[in-house]
């Protein structure tokens, strides 16, 4: 059984967006993300170091639709249902 990590009051957390399929995190959310709205590309932001690296290039249309989110990892869609799976992370 997962123990859940109470969080402090004072932490600020953000939305990274998780790969369903091989899991890995490369985007967090923009202030665009409604979480019961389809996902498109305006929702997502690159995390460092990828976006420093240019790899943020081919996600600089924030007009596609879904099939325009795609792991860069592992070529999976990132919302093969339309909403994106997130995961907080505590930031420092």
């Amino acid at each position: 059984m997962a123990v859940k990590r109470i969080r402090k009051a004072d932490e600020k957390t953000e939305n990274h967006v998780k790969c369903p399929n091989c899991g890995s995190i490369y985007f967090k959310t923009t202030k665009e993300y409604v979480a019961k709205e389809m996902a498109h590309p305006g929702m997502i932001e690159m995390l460092e170091p990828w976006k420093s690296w240019g790899w943020e290039n081919g996600f600089q249309d924030r007009t596609g639709g879904i099939g325009d989110l795609f792991c860069p990892g592992c070529g999976s869609l990132l919302a093969p249902d339309g909403k994106l799976t997130i995961q907080k992370k505590v930031v420092k």
